[in-house]
Formats: C-alpha cells, sequence, structure tokens
C-alpha cells in the first residue's frame, strides 16, 4: 500500500512539474517575451565604449539562454497553476496582443531616422504622449532602464579608475550628483521606442492596452520579469566590472611617477 501511494504520489509531482514547465513556456511564448529576449541580448552590447570592446571582457556573456533561464527561474519560484492560466488567458486577448504584435516589428535603422524627422516635422500630441507615459509608468520600462544604465555606467567608470580610490569617489559623486538627469535621458529614449513600435496603433488600442496592463496579475507578470532581467543584468555588468579592472590593473603596472596612475577616468555617460 505504501509502495503504491509513494507511486501515485511520484506521478502526480512529474505531472505537476510538466504542467509548470509548459505554463512558463505558454508565457514566455504568448507574451512576446522571446522575441523580446533575442532582441535584447543582440543590442545589448551596442552602446559599450570602444575601449571596453577591446577589453578582455566577452560580449557572449549576455546571451539569450542565460537571460531565459534567470526568467523561467523567477517565474517557476512563484508558480500559481490558476495564477499563471488567467495570465495565459489576459496576455491572449486582443488588447494585449495587438501590442505584443507591434513590438515584435523589426527595427530598421532606415525606419528609425525617417520616423525620428517625422516627429521633428509634427511632434506627437500631448494625448498620445499622455498615454505613452502611462504605458511607460505600468510596465516600469523606464525604471529598467535608468537602472541598467546607471549599473552599466558605474562598473565601467569604477573600473577605470582602477587604483585611485579619488577617481573612484567622483565616479559615484557624478552619478549621484546626475542621477535625475540619466533618469529622463532613460525615459526619453523609452518613449521614443514606445512611440516608434506603436506608430501604427490607434490611441483606442493603447487606452485598451492600459485597461489590461493595470491588472493585478499583469502588473505582478512585468514586475517579476523586470526583476529577473535586471538580476541577470547585474550578475554579467559585475563579471564585465571585475574583467575591465583586472585589465586596467595590469596596464597601470607599467607607469610611473612621470605618468600618475590617476586621471584616466572617462567622463561618465548616458547616451
Amino acid at each position: 500500500m505504501k509502495k503504491l501511494i509513494f507511486l501515485l504520489c511520484l506521478v502526480t509531482n512529474l505531472a505537476n512539474a510538466q504542467n509548470k514547465e509548459e505554463d512558463i513556456d505558454k508565457l514566455i511564448e504568448i507574451t512576446g517575451l522571446r522575441d523580446s529576449i533575442s532582441h535584447m541580448t543582440d543590442e545589448v552590447v551596442d552602446g559599450f565604449d570602444s575601449s571596453v570592446n577591446k577589453s578582455g571582457f566577452s560580449q557572449d556573456t549576455f546571451t539569450y539562454n542565460n537571460f531565459e533561464s534567470s526568467i523561467k527561474r523567477h517565474l517557476a519560484q512563484h508558480y500559481e497553476p490558476n495564477k499563471y492560466k488567467k495570465l495565459i488567458q489576459l496576455y491572449s486577448s486582443k488588447a494585449a496582443q495587438a501590442v505584443i504584435t507591434a513590438e515584435a516589428k523589426e527595427y530598421s535603422e532606415a525606419e528609425i531616422v525617417s520616423f525620428y524627422n517625422a516627429l521633428s516635422e509634427k511632434p506627437l500630441s500631448k494625448k498620445r504622449i499622455n498615454l505613452l507615459r502611462k504605458v511607460d509608468k505600468y510596465q516600469e520600462s523606464s525604471k529598467l532602464s535608468y537602472d541598467i544604465n546607471i549599473a552599466m555606467v558605474k562598473a565601467i567608470g569604477l573600473a577605470y579608475a582602477e587604483g585611485c580610490e579619488e577617481e573612484k569617489a567622483k565616479t559615484i559623486e557624478q552619478l549621484e550628483n546626475n542621477k535625475d538627469n540619466y533618469f529622463k535621458a532613460s525615459e526619453e529614449s523609452v518613449l521614443f521606442t514606445l512611440a516608434y513600435q506603436y506608430e501604427k496603433l490607434s490611441d483606442l488600442e493603447l487606452n485598451n492596452y492600459l485597461k489590461f496592463i493595470k491588472d493585478k496579475n499583469v502588473r505582478w507578470f512585468n514586475q517579476t520579469i523586470n526583476t529577473a532581467i535586471k538580476e541577470e543584468y547585474l550578475l554579467n555588468i559585475n563579471d564585465m566590472q571585475s574583467l575591465l579592472s583586472a585589465e586596467v590593473r595590469e596596464q597601470k603596472k607599467d607607469q610611473s611617477m612621470f605618468k600618475p596612475k590617476c586621471g584616466d577616468r572617462p567622463d561618465i555617460t548616458i547616451d
């Protein structure tokens, strides 16, 4: 009898594990995350300073598999069958899929330049801008972008200041004094991206999407995904800082009193 109960428990656990994996895979697919992760990992190192690209840091660190694993791990930790099936249902709605489809369109440099030029001649209406700001507010995209950009810039600045505590202090001070400007830069970049991605969507479609992302389950899902993405970025950024710091230490070994170790810190900026 005990053996039968054990086998039944084992079968049940295996079935539950399979359902969990299937629900998570379905969520990643239907929410457009699979495409988003792919685009993100393709473009993540585009903004790196050329000197970073020449360092020992491997750009292969920022891979699709790493980000997907982080997301799956976070979703598995909080798995609730009913909640996840509800999320699948919500993301299958017309309101959600209209935006997900818009976000999945391929980026074309020529089209982006054309869109930018068009905005210069005919800016978006205040109503449209407010809609985009509300979408950003609930998706928390600007906050995520800011947190990642700040971490990246801080890591590069501290690595270049390796061996010079004064320069490290200046880097941290500069970031702190300009954090509002840095957030504004991140926000403007996100809003432009949203404006480009949602160009073909009507105000009505965006309003319907707003109603969708205000749902408590959807907000929880977005926050969980952002946490997973940020966590993976920070792990990779820390690795990058360690490698770059080691390279800077090696370079400074040959510097003499006629070529001080301090003073080579680059200006800290966020594009």
